[in-house]
């Protein structure tokens, strides 16, 4: 079974860990902070702790996929944009299996290239972006996102086409999410000497041609 982490209000953490275990999932609700280092492969989180932001943080440092529980109305919730992928309440343990299995899926046919272009190097055998030799924290969706755009400088993507290639054809949401991650991964990789995704206007994003290369 893949182990997860549920963080969220009792009530709700205790029903999933429950419905997903036919599902696959072995749920694990951590008490200590003993517990948030524990194995796992993913995580769920939810409700209004103050620590959600670290909470996710700490998941992102570990590469773990991470899923947020949303209420209607919460899409651009602060803690969500540190997150991978969302539902909306009453949070159902098959559309969460879903999201997990598009996650776990992208995750594992990941390619063992690299792609480099202008003091940027994205390791596609190590998920791990680079910048000027230094990483670059980035949350699983905002690195699908910047090497789908990567391996196709130069060609223009539309909103609705990048959602379905990085966040699948069924996913719920609405294209601002693409916009979104677009504009946090220009703040974590972009300045003033560097400038990698362009914007079309009327048209989509794009990854600048340049001096890219595949490696």
């Amino acid at each position: 079974m893949r182990r997860l982490l549920i963080i969220a209000p009792e009530e709700i953490s205790s029903r999933l860990a429950g419905e997903l275990i036919r599902f696959g999932y072995a749920g694990k609700i951590p008490t200590t902070e003993t517990d948030l280092k524990a194995l796992a492969e993913g995580v769920i989180i939810g409700g209004s702790d103050e620590r959600l932001d670290e909470f996710c943080r700490l998941f992102r440092m570990r590469r773990l996929p991470v899923i947020a529980l949303l209420k209607r109305g919460s899409l651009f919730d602060k803690h969500f944009l540190l997150c991978d992928d969302f539902v909306l309440e009453p949070y159902d343990a098959s559309e969460i299996d879903a999201r997990f299995k598009r996650l776990f899926a992208a995750m594992e046919t990941a390619g063992t290239r690299q792609v480099a272009a202008k003091g940027l190097v994205i390791d596609t055998t190590e998920a791990t972006v680079y910048l000027n030799g230094e990483p670059v924290e980035l949350t699983f969706r905002e690195y699908e996102l910047l090497r789908y755009l990567a391996e196709h400088p130069g060609r223009v993507f539309s909103r609705d086409a990048l959602l379905n290639a990085v966040w699948g054809f069924d996913y719920f949401g609405g294209d601002r999410t693409v916009d979104v991650h677009i504009r946090r991964l220009r703040t974590k990789i972009e300045d003033t000497e560097h400038s990698y995704i362009d914007t079309v206007r009327n048209m989509g994003y794009r990854f600048k041609k340049g001096e890219i290369e595949a490696k």
